[in-house]
């Protein structure tokens, strides 16, 4: 079975969530991939589970690096919250780079992370301590929101369905605060 079937199958066949977590995956590993999903896409139309597959390849982007960048903005779309731009890089007035955030609405001047175990555990520099790395990380968030944005995080508790819906309704007026506070906070200097 080729890569791209095994991804429609996996789409066509299981929840949204682990279509586009799948999808994301195989196309951050082979972005040519994407053409062959869309051929499979019009072969298959009418068998059962295209639907779910459909959407799965609409909502795949290979720039998310995780399983759960890929389920929140699963919960995004579902939830008609704006679709943010992946791993934007904020930098200082210097031009330094400051880092990257996961997600990005830059319509709102607001940013988003999304925090799994890895992060704090796998990414360890050496000699570095899991506390260590959350000091180092709250730094980093506190100088991209130094550079006019707002900042939310997300956990796997937040974005799994039952929570999700709580979630991104709260998300909303957050952004909208973002963008009263935010916007042209950039375009003065």
């Amino acid at each position: 079975m080729s890569p791209a079937r095994a991804v429609w199958e996996v789409a066509s066949s299981s929840t949204l969530e682990a279509g586009v977590v799948t999808a994301d995956s195989a196309l951050r590993a082979d972005p040519d991939l994407r053409d062959q999903l869309e051929d499979l896409q019009a072969r298959f139309v009418r068998v059962p589970g295209s639907r779910t597959a459909r959407a799965a390849v609409a909502l795949a982007d290979p720039r998310s690096e995780s399983a759960g960048e890929s389920v929140t903005r699963v919960q995004l779309h579902r939830h008609q919250v704006p679709m943010p731009d992946l791993q934007h890089e904020v930098r200082g007035g210097d031009g330094r780079l400051i880092g990257r955030s996961d997600f990005s609405w830059p319509e709102f001047r607001h940013l988003g992370e999304f925090d799994g175990k890895v992060k704090y555990e796998r990414f360890l520099r050496k000699g570095e301590s899991a506390s260590d790395r959350v000091v180092r990380e709250k730094r980093r968030e506190d100088e991209m929101r130094d550079e006019g944005y707002g900042m939310t995080r997300f956990v796997w508790s937040m974005v799994m369905p039952d929570a999700s819906r709580r979630t991104m309704a709260a998300l909303l007026p957050v952004l909208a605060r973002s963008q009263r506070l935010y916007v042209g906070f950039g375009a003065a200097g």
